[in-house]
């Protein structure tokens, strides 16, 4: 590998970064593509590309909240997915096909720093957060805050011709059963 100079810094692979930030969500992506403008000296574009790592660690907090807040809700089984498909949308409208535009009109086709370093921590990343979205399940489990009231046995009420008022339970279906 070659070591940066002046007029050959060490950028990562553009079409590398845009698979990583698919695979691992823009806070890697965000986080390399930053690199990249900076080393092209664009220091505007790289806290530009960096403001994606807060702005995805802030959309996943909100997201471990709702699903603590709404644990019922069907639309949060899908949530997840969907915000990181957004955020990868748009990470690549605003920072991957950029740089990738960027770099080539520099021609800085290579050779490119391995990403392999990127990807252990990209994984690691999702160890964290799956320890962390395990962690919040097992709390809302163990202390049942988030938990939907139970569903109180069905009654009857009814009125005789006397006026007095009758409660009744009505049987489960699974009873009957």
């Amino acid at each position: 590998m070659t070591r940066p100079t002046a007029s050959h810094p060490t950028l990562y692979s553009p079409y590398g970064l845009m698979a990583l930030t698919l695979l691992f969500t823009p806070i890697l992506g965000g986080q390399l593509a930053g690199h990249n403008w900076a080393m092209m000296g664009l220091p505007a574009k790289a806290r530009q590309a960096r403001r994606w790592v807060r702005l995805t660690l802030l959309v996943i907090a909100l997201y471990l909240v709702a699903r603590v807040v709404f644990p019922q809700e069907p639309l949060m089984q899908w949530a997840g997915p969907y915000l990181l498909l957004v955020l990868w949308a748009g990470w690549m409208m605003t920072t991957g096909v950029p740089l990738a535009r960027a770099m080539k009109a520099a021609s800085q086709t290579g050779p490119y720093q391995s990403l392999s370093r990127a990807t252990l921590i990209g994984g690691l990343g999702w160890v964290l957060f799956t320890m962390v979205s395990t962690s919040v399940t097992l709390f809302t489990e163990i202390t049942g805050v988030g938990m939907t009231a139970p569903t109180s046995e069905a009654v009857i009420i009814r009125r005789d011709e006397s006026g007095v008022t009758h409660v009744e339970a009505v049987p489960s279906k699974t009873a009957e059963k």
